[in-house]
């Protein structure tokens, strides 16, 4: 009598017990109803989460129906449990003709590879992507005036998704670095650390739109999602919110009671009201004075078209601000900006870009921190994924001493806006505050090394060429970089300064350079003052250092709101004369971590 493997006798089981058999008129059904729900589902609409739990579903119940069949058996009396193999009945399948052995078996293998491979497909291209970046749409209009609009648009999609928790942004600044850069999608998505990137182009004609948007597989350059839409301009604040909620079912991002149409707010129905506030938010993100007097303009007719227009006034107070910081005497319109930025709130109190516009002008021209930072940390709640908001709410803890807190906030934003040369500087900023030399000097590098970094990032580098372990030949290219950048006549005279920060053998020529530089410089140039204050301090000159540092408090220079706490002003603490400038400002007298 032949004796037969214990395995051949359990797939004889399995053939008796009909497991092939449901296994393969399972998989060969669910394979049908998979590829059938996708297609129906997306002619109609469906949101693909419920196409995800379809397919789950259908996956979990073949393990359980092959239990089922292994357990039970269907007779004319209905189901029954299986009854144990006869003696010899095993046996007898095992000694059958494989090509009537085994077809049950390939079929069941056909249907179960079938079943697989459809369920992976399926939840493969429904993957919950919890990142985006959205880069500027392209102007397809003919007509370069029309680039505002494309970029415009682009920004509030990006600014709409951001109010998603659940879900990472890419900011501006880091997102538009790429605007007319023939870059690889994939190039992009590792630049930004984001899993997809949304690409389109915007045809702009008389009252008509053409908007053709793309949602991209930062892994691979597959496409995810894909739309072409043609609207009136009076349908333009309707398509946004379209656009943002097929991203948002694009994405799968688990949204809870968060639907597309209320991550816009503070909007206007006045459509050229709508044209003034993109140009006007054009112009401020370029951050140069002129385009920044042009940006209150814009921004001033938004509002006499429409009064409610909250986001509006929110970009005349951010506008304000942002030319106050680089023009002395346009200080005296501060209280124009603390009145649009209040305005803002007051329209639409739960408006991120108004509570953090209020944020930034208490803490930067009223010195009011409780307000700045009340303010700021509603904007990052409302909003956490506004880099700004966030930027600024960690600049205001840290100027109050609250530096472990700001590390946190500027490591959120600087994530979020990676190639931002003022973001990725101040992060620097505060890890010098918080005495982390190491990561300092490491952040500093990265800092110089987005596409348009931020003078004071060499700066830094700089005076904290001795903390951050510089040579002299590293400290005078910080030196030459920063004066260049702020175009300063012959910056390579620079050198010499940078270089006799870490050199004694150059100490004497640097003073000298120094001295020089120092001479005639106007009493209202606050920003030379303290810049000039920070090298004098550096070279050990505490005198000559007081005489500028009283200069630029005289000029209300908004950037001492940082002294308190940077590190570099540690051997003025006991000082009578700096003292005075501290309580004024009403700020720390020097950070300690417990270390």
């Amino acid at each position: 009598m032949t004796e037969y493997h214990g395995y051949q006798k359990f797939f004889a089981d399995l053939k008796r017990r009909q497991v092939f058999k449901v296994a393969a008129v399972y998989g060969g059904v669910a394979f049908a109803a998979i590829e059938g729900a996708d297609l129906v589902f997306d002619a109609f609409g469906v949101p693909h989460w419920v196409f995800t739990f379809l397919t789950a579903a259908i996956l979990l119940g073949f393990p359980i129906a092959l239990v089922l069949a292994w357990t039970f058996d269907r007779t004319p009396a209905g189901l029954k449990r299986t009854e144990p193999a006869e003696s010899g009945e095993l046996e007898a399948i095992v000694s059958q003709p494989p090509s009537k052995r085994w077809v049950a078996g390939l079929l069941a293998l056909v249907g179960t590879l079938l079943l697989l491979g459809a369920g992976w497909l399926s939840l493969r291209s429904g993957d919950s992507y919890d990142s985006i970046a959205v880069l500027p749409f392209v102007n397809l209009s003919g007509d370069p005036e029309n680039e505002y609009f494309s970029d415009g648009l682009a920004e509030e999609l990006l600014n709409a998704l951001a109010g998603i928790a659940e879900l990472k942004v890419a900011a501006r600044t880091s997102a538009f670095a790429f605007k007319g850069v023939n870059a690889d999608v994939r190039e992009i998505g590792q630049a930004l650390d984001v899993e997809t990137v949304l690409e389109g182009s915007v045809r702009k004609h008389g009252d008509q739109v053409r908007i053709t948007a793309q949602l991209i597989d930062a892994s691979d350059g597959y496409h995810i999602w894909s739309q072409e839409y043609d609207r009136r301009l009076d349908d333009i604040f309707a398509l946004q919110e379209e656009l943002a909620g097929s991203i948002v079912d694009a994405l799968a991002v688990p949204l809870g009671v968060v639907e597309a149409r209320g991550l816009y707010l503070g909007g206007t129905s006045d459509v050229e009201a709508y044209e003034l506030y993109l140009r006007g938010r054009q112009r401020w993100a370029t951050r140069r004075i002129s385009e920044l007097h042009q940006a209150i303009s814009d921004f001033e007719a938004a509002i006499a078209r429409d009064s409610s227009f909250a986001l509006a006034w929110s970009g005349l107070a951010d506008a304000i601000d942002a030319l106050a910081w680089r023009e002395p005497e346009s200080q005296a319109l501060v209280p124009r900006g603390l009145a649009a930025a209040r305005r803002s709130i007051a329209l639409e109190p739960q408006l991120a870009e108004g509570h953090a516009s209020l944020g930034i002008l208490l803490a930067e021209f009223a010195l009011d921190y409780a307000g700045a930072e009340e303010s700021l940390r509603r904007a990052v709640q409302l909003k956490p994924g506004y880099a700004s908001a966030r930027h600024f709410y960690g600049a205001t803890l840290r100027n109050a001493g609250r530096v472990e807190e700001a590390l946190e906030q500027h490591r959120e934003a600087a994530g979020l806006d990676p190639l931002s040369g003022v973001i990725q500087n101040d992060y620097a900023a505060t890890l010098t505050a918080a005495r982390l030399w190491r990561e300092a000097a490491e952040q500093t590098e990265r800092a110089i090394d987005v596409p348009q970094p931020d003078p004071a990032s060499y700066f830094l580098r700089m005076t904290s060429a001795r903390r951050f372990g510089l040579d002299a030949s590293q400290a005078a290219d910080a030196a030459e970089a920063w004066a260049r950048m702020w175009g300063v006549p012959n910056p390579e005279g620079w050198r010499v300064v940078g270089a006799g920060i870490v050199d004694s053998t150059q100490r004497s020529a640097g003073l000298e350079e120094l001295d020089r530089r120092s001479a005639g410089v106007d009493r209202g140039e606050w920003y030379r003052h303290r810049a000039l204050a920070e090298l004098w301090l550096e070279y050990g000159e505490h005198e000559r250092a007081l005489d500028h540092l009283e200069r630029a408090f005289e000029a209300d220079d908004p950037t001492l709101v940082t002294i308190g706490i940077d590190p570099n002003w540690d051997p003025l603490r006991r000082n009578p004369r700096f003292l005075r400038v501290i309580e004024a400002l009403g700020l720390p007298n020097g950070y300690f971590p417990n270390r």
